[in-house]
């Protein structure tokens, strides 16, 4: 369930210290590693620390086990936030564990996330009305139990959330109602005679629903998921996609056990790791310990780039390409539609580093000499040098844009990684409210996995696709 209500250690509202929460678990699934969990976040800049408990001893002390600290840190945006841990946690097979978290906000002490529903019970048929849409009374108590979810001010005397149904005193009613009351009002003016009249008609309704029972705060549990992997699995350092110069890509596995590994596929050729890889080209690793379970990831050193290119053609028009978020995004191909008359071109480059242009020296910022693009002469090849990152090497086509292919979102004729930083950008403007960046005729293009919706799984599949093709 959505998390309807927030919870606070403490009575006081200007409390700004820590709340602790806690939710028990028992393994299922014949031995894991605990890897992630869970949870929302109400307050922005929300500071957390994550502990996983193996083996508690008491069913009703959720830091009655072994303490293996595992994440801390500070969620900038609320929302609901999965969190990876650090080092993965192994729990056996049947044996209970615990994921506690320490939450701390400046803006708000109420910060522990949890599943309730106020429902009004009738006193003389038992019929149960829930005043909320999220939760109903029946799912909730069905799904949820004691011993699961806990809450503490100090995170040493904890107290189960289940014992914590509120139920409303004559006082506590009236509050209510009239907080009902004031939310139907919200926006309605008094020519609304329409919606005033069921204003009315739904506040006798509630009157009455309360006084012929009880009203109560049904408590479910915290929203506090763990996520576990096979306990064979290798875990990598890095994320998919790009790696920061100097950055090594570390295997790791619980287990203990020999890791194996091969690189693009080749299960020809298979290594077994014992120290750090350096990544200086796209690829794709896939590493194992139990060949029955494989941890698959795409990985690419970053590159040079540019930060913008500006072209000017023989009757001196200037017109400005683009402003590419250099190193990250910059593409291997860029295309200047022009005039096929067009004899010459002259560009303008600025970049962090050294740039040559058809085997000549650019100075940064500044107009290259006339460029021949006559006849044939419509590519030109563009060479970033940047100390500490892979070379990248750019053609600048001048004779229109390229085919559309899948993937292909800047229509570049390439899937690479640009293509990837466009599908982030555009599903993250629509997780924000907004309309998104990528044009309707290209969605299609950036829908890479065929789901149907473009979102961070299409630039994943991109960034794997890119590594799996590129070429030094």
């Amino acid at each position: 369930f959505p998390p309807t209500q927030s919870l606070s250690s403490s009575d006081d509202d200007d409390y700004t210290g820590s709340s602790f929460m806690a939710n028990i678990f028992t393994e299922e699934n014949g031995g894991e590693n605990i890897s992630a969990c869970a949870t929302w976040i109400r307050q922005a800049d929300t500071e957390y620390k994550v502990w996983i408990y193996t083996d508690l001893s008491d069913p009703n002390d959720p830091t009655s086990g072994t303490p293996h600290e595992v994440s801390s840190g500070s969620c900038a945006l609320p929302g609901y936030q999965t969190i990876r841990f650090d080092i993965p946690v192994y729990a056996e097979q049947g044996s209970r564990f615990s994921v506690v978290a320490e939450l701390k906000s400046s803006e708000s002490p109420f910060v522990i996330p949890i599943e309730c529903t106020i429902a009004v019970i009738n006193s003389s048929t038992g019929e149960i009305e829930c005043l909320d849409t999220y939760t109903d009374y029946e799912s909730l108590t069905a799904s949820t139990g004691a011993g699961e979810s806990f809450h503490s001010a100090d995170g040493k005397e904890w107290y189960d959330l289940k014992g914590d149904d509120y139920h409303y005193d004559e006082a506590g009613e009236q509050e209510l109602l009239d907080a009902i009351y004031e939310q139907l009002m919200d926006g309605v003016e008094p020519e609304d005679t329409d919606i005033l009249k069921s204003v009315d008609i739904a506040m006798d309704h509630y009157r009455t629903l309360f006084e012929a029972g009880e009203v109560s705060a049904v408590m479910g549990n915290i929203a506090l998921k763990a996520f576990g992997d096979p306990a064979d699995k290798v875990n990598f350092s890095c994320l998919d996609g790009m790696m920061q110069p100097g950055e090594l890509l570390e295997l790791t596995a619980v287990s203990g056990k020999p890791i194996h590994y091969a690189i693009n596929g080749d299960m020809s050729d298979i290594k077994t790791y014992t120290a750090p890889i350096t990544i200086t080209s796209p690829v794709t690793i896939k590493a194992w310990t139990d060949e029955n379970v494989i941890t698959e990831g795409s990985f690419m050193p970053q590159e040079a780039g540019i930060q913008m290119l500006e072209y000017s053609f023989g009757d001196g028009s200037v017109k400005q390409k683009a402003i590419i978020e250099a190193p990250f995004v910059t593409p291997q191909v860029i295309t200047i539609p022009c005039d096929p008359e067009e004899e010459t071109v002259r560009l303008r480059i600025f970049a962090e580093g050294a740039v040559t242009v058809n085997g000549k020296a650019a100075e940064n910022g500044v107009y290259t000499d006339a460029i021949d693009i006559s006849g044939s002469r419509k590519e030109i090849d563009m060479v970033i040098s940047e100390e500490g990152l892979r070379e990248r090497h750019i053609t600048i086509k001048m004779d229109g844009s390229p085919d559309m292919k899948k993937g292909d979102v800047n229509l570049d004729g390439l899937v690479d990684s640009s293509d990837a930083s466009a599908v982030l950008e555009h599903y993250s403007s629509l997780s924000t409210g907004e309309s998104g960046t990528i044009p309707d005729e290209l969605l299609s293009s950036a829908d890479f996995d065929g789901s149907g919706v473009v979102d961070s799984s299409d630039a994943s599949e991109i960034l794997r696709y890119y590594a799996e093709n590129a070429t030094e």
